[in-house]
């Protein structure tokens, strides 16, 4: 069990008596564990051999340490003219330290890489914004000036500086890896702890995400796993009657769609219970009796999301699922993203989060409505449509569109903001068909801009609840448009 950690421990014993200057197999498949149970170290010391040994046999599960010495060979290993002792050290297998040691093998090329502060890389994430910004206000000078070597220049500008973009924030891109590995043992504990039986999955652990969302998102994770492994998986006798196996699954996957990386954390537990969710938010005075009778499966679920809500007959340390939630989707939200559950009573529940790839600089298309211009984030949209007026339709006193056979809100972004009304009593009127998970919204506009790389900017701290707004940018022209949040429009 835990044999990375053995080998860690090993490591550690070793470097404190000299310098580790190769293994085999490498490091990076000790790590993964993909090893048998031997490994070899070639250790570069002048300290006692004996003592090196009993040191490591001091290790717990370490069942044999051969140690031979190979000072005669420590030159073209090491590849440099200092003098001293290379010594192996093995567990089951001194057959392989001769090999080991040999100069023959091409040795792997391994990645150059520096450290960078994480305040630089913001630096300069913030000095290639306004290059962006300048960027559009070059464009906007060139349509205007209609000069052939000003409008290439610029081209080739828009080119470089899209490459740039693209460095900089694979810069600031890590697996998400780094966050998942610390699960695993935390399952393990947690699930020894409940007596419960149950294995994590991890599923693209290779995707990588901006650092500074990535620093922000470890704690959600950890919350929504712990509520899965106590209040999602049943016990192993419940499962037994219930027709399932004993073990239970939790799969934690993250993977790239379009602008977004979803992390999704699924288990084969009893989900949620509709009724008792119901129940207490009623007496909780969340949700009225008429509400709760139109609530869909999905919004139901959601329910534990609101602030204070619990299911749980007694808070344990370990979690009540819904306790806690709603700091959850806070934090979440703060980052530009959105958390949605799907789950179905006796079969688990899936908790997916939708997170934006980077925070700053956004794709977006311009839009006027009501005389003002606004900027509606391309993860948003679904499509674009120019409809007559005779085909708005009228349901419950709202306007709707047959939106490719299913029926679809009209939302006035003119009147929503109070800037004069987006539909026109006669001609076309123009739609931005936008999405929030699985519903869907047309926005009726004045009329289409076009599609533009936008730097999004907070309002500052004096307008941190404006409605469906989640902040604006500098165009070209030097007007700041702002920028549509579609999750509040649909909602």
């Amino acid at each position: 069990l835990l044999k990375t950690a053995r080998v860690y421990m090993v490591f550690e014993v070793l470097e404190k008596f000299g310098e580790v200057i190769k293994s085999e197999p490498a490091v990076e498949k000790l790590e993964k564990e993909e090893f048998d149970s031997s490994f070899t170290v070639a250790l570069v010391t002048n300290q006692d051999i004996q003592e090196i040994r009993n040191q490591i046999m001091l290790v717990s599960e370490i069942e044999k340490v051969d140690v031979r010495d190979i000072a005669g060979k420590s030159a073209e290993v090491i590849q440099s003219g200092e003098p001293g002792n290379v010594q192996t050290a093995d567990h089951k297998s001194p057959e392989s330290s001769a090999q080991q040691a040999s100069p023959k093998g091409e040795q792997k090329q391994g990645n150059k890489t520096i450290r960078v502060n994480i305040d630089r890389l913001n630096l300069l994430m913030n000095l290639f914004e306004e290059l962006v910004i300048d960027k559009g206000r070059l464009e906007q000078i060139s349509r205007d000036a209609q000069n052939t070597e000003l409008t290439e220049t610029v081209e080739r500008l828009s080119r470089v500086s899209g490459d740039l973009q693209e460095v900089i924030l694979k810069m600031r891109m890590m697996p998400v890896e780094t966050v998942f590995n610390r699960f695993p043992r935390m399952v393990r504990q947690l699930a020894k702890d409940l007596n419960k039986n149950m294995k994590l999955e991890i599923v693209g652990a290779e995707t990588e995400l901006d650092r500074t969302v990535l620093d922000e998102i470890g704690d959600p994770i950890v919350h929504l796993l712990r509520n899965a492994i106590d209040h999602g998986i049943e016990k192993p006798s419940d499962r037994k009657a219930a027709g399932k196996p004993e073990e239970g699954t939790i799969i934690l996957r993250a993977f790239h769609s379009g602008n977004h990386v979803y992390i999704e954390i699924q288990d084969d537990g009893g989900g949620i219970n509709r009724e008792r969710v119901i129940k207490k938010a009623l007496s909780n005075g969340i949700i009225s009796a008429n509400d709760a009778e139109r609530l869909t499966d999905q919004q139901a679920s959601e329910l534990i999301m609101a602030p204070g809500f619990s299911t749980a007959e007694t808070i344990s340390d370990i979690s009540g699922r819904g306790v806690g939630l709603d700091v959850v989707r806070s934090a979440i939200e703060s980052l530009g993203g959105s958390i949605t559950i799907h789950s179905t009573e006796g079969k688990g529940s899936l908790f997916s989060i939708q997170l934006p790839l980077t925070l700053s600089i956004i794709t977006a298309l311009l839009i006027k409505a009501g005389g003002e211009t606004y900027a509606i984030p391309l993860t948003s949209i679904v499509e674009t449509a120019i409809i007559r007026e005779d085909e708005i339709m009228t349901a419950h006193t709202k306007k709707v569109v047959d939106y490719r056979g299913s029926i679809i809100p009209i939302v006035n972004l003119g009147e929503v903001f109070q800037a004069g009304d987006s539909i026109e009593e006669s001609g076309e009127i123009p739609l931005v068909i936008v999405r929030k998970g699985d519903k869907r919204a047309a926005l009726a506009v004045d009329a289409f801009i076009g599609q533009h790389e936008i730097v999004m900017k907070s309002l500052g701290d004096y307008l941190t609840k404006v409605f469906a707004i989640s902040g604006g940018a500098i165009l070209g022209d030097g007007q700041v448009a702002l920028i549509i949040d579609c999750n509040s429009l649909i909602q």
